[in-house]
């Protein structure tokens, strides 16, 4: 009669034991799901930021493409640069440099910094003070940047 009882108090322990096994395993694969699944979302989302660029510049030219991209620089430095620096940093930005590339215009080139300038000097919002650089016209006229 004791092998009668015991037998499913050997059966429920050797299944609490498995549960725990189980859930054991459990936890370290969610945690490998978490991380595969945070990795696909940086690459996805850098993916389709590098889309979502490709595809603003469609349509617009290259003059169109400089000077928006300097405008926006300009805005985030808070300051005037320099045509070398900001040929910098253009071609820091790489997806900006390939687009300008596949249009004819070489950031790295040796007359890039010139180029770059004869593009913003026809520019309505930008401006040029000798000594400080390129800059937003409304700073010159006394907005501050």
């Amino acid at each position: 009669m004791d092998n009668l009882m015991s037998a499913p108090i050997d059966f429920m322990e050797a299944a609490r034991s498995e549960e725990r096994r189980l859930l054991a395993e459990l936890e370290a694969t969610q945690k490998r799901l978490e991380a595969v699944r945070a990795t696909l979302n940086a690459y996805s989302s850098s993916i389709r930021n590098q889309s979502n660029t490709d595809s603003a510049w469609k349509h617009q030219s290259r003059r169109s493409i400089l000077i928006t991209s300097v405008t926006n620089y300009l805005r985030e430095k808070g300051a005037r640069a320099t045509s070398g620096e900001l040929v910098a940093a253009l071609i820091s930005r790489k997806e900006l440099a390939s687009v300008l590339a596949s249009r004819g215009f070489d950031l790295g080139g040796k007359n890039a910094a010139w180029k770059l300038a004869s593009v913003l000097s026809s520019s309505a919002d930008l401006d040029n003070i000798r000594g400080e650089g390129y800059g937003l016209k409304k700073w010159s006229n006394g907005q501050s940047p």
